[in-house]
């Protein structure tokens, strides 16, 4: 099927997505989803493509990056589940991974060797967590509740 990226990589199957992501040259991120074929579905960064995904984001330090999507951008709700990994690689055309969320171990000895996930994929399904904010006037709320339960007594 490939994997929609042109790149040296060999993924899991049965992924619903997978994020290609690169920290050289631009900082960028591309996410991918299946439909039969892998298609493109948001990026962002120098050389991304793709269309706009609200709320797609990338951050990075000297040890770590963060990719952020949002569930509903994708089309994904409450109780959804969904399989997906991560793949770093450089800015480079036809650079391979470096290594994916799901199977973390360098696998590669020059950009142009070809990285295996080794069959490894990631499930999460979707659960949901309520802001601070709504947590915060849920317990007002019950607070005053109770409150007026006292008072008629």
């Amino acid at each position: 099927v490939g994997n929609g990226w042109g790149r040296p990589i060999s993924m899991s199957s049965g992924m619903d997505y997978w994020v290609g992501s690169w920290v050289d040259s631009g900082n960028g991120v591309q996410l991918h989803q299946f439909t039969g074929a892998w298609a493109q579905i948001g990026g962002i960064g120098s050389f991304a493509g793709g269309p706009a995904l609200p709320g797609l984001s990338i951050t990075k330090d000297a040890t770590s990056l963060t990719i952020t999507a949002p569930f509903a951008s994708l089309g994904l709700g409450v109780g959804n589940s969904f399989f997906f990994d991560v793949y770093t690689s450089g800015g480079g055309g036809g650079d391979s991974a470096v290594d994916a969320l799901a199977n973390p171990s360098q696998s590669i000895s020059d950009w142009s060797v070809p990285y295996n996930s080794g069959g490894l994929v990631d499930s999460y399904t979707i659960t949901p967590v309520p802001e601070p904010a709504v947590a915060m006037l849920f317990g007002l709320g019950s607070l005053l509740v109770i409150q007026r339960a006292r008072r008629r007594q």
